[in-house]
C-alpha cells in the first residue's frame, strides 16, 4: 500500500524493491511463473533498495523440502534489530494473510 511505502521510506530509507526466486543454488531475478522453472525448489527474496538502487536489506522465505516449517527471515544494514523485527512481523503478517492464519496474540 502507499502507506506502507511511505513507512518505509521514512523508517528505513527504502525507496524500492527488487524480487528474486531461487531455484536450488540458482538466482533469478525478476518475478512471476517466468522467473520459475515449475519445479518451485527454492525460495524467494525481496532485496529492499535505498538511494541509487543500493541494496539496503531484504525479506526471504522458503519452505523446507523435509520438515512442515516455513523459514522467514530478514536483514537489514547497520546494527538495527528493531528494524529487523518489524520487517519480520510485517513479513510473518503477509504471509499468515496469504495462508489463512489469524494471528496469535
Amino acid at each position: 500500500s502507499e502507506q506502507r511505502r511511505t513507512e518505509l521510506g521514512e523508517r528505513f530509507a527504502i525507496t524500492g524493491y527488487e524480487e528474486r526466486q531461487y531455484e536450488g543454488t540458482a538466482e533469478i531475478v525478476g518475478g512471476g511463473p517466468g522467473s520459475r522453472s515449475g519445479r518451485e525448489t527454492g525460495g524467494l527474496k525481496i532485496v529492499f533498495t535505498g538511494k541509487g538502487g543500493r541494496p539496503v536489506g531484504y525479506i526471504w522465505m522458503r519452505g523446507s523440502g523435509t520438515e512442515p516449517v516455513f523459514r522467514i527471515l530478514a536483514d537489514i544494514e547497520g546494527d538495527r534489530p528493531e528494524a529487523e523485527a518489524y520487517l519480520l512481523d510485517w513479513q510473518r503478517g503477509m504471509i499468515e494473510r496469504a495462508d489463512g492464519v489469524s494471528r496469535r496474540s
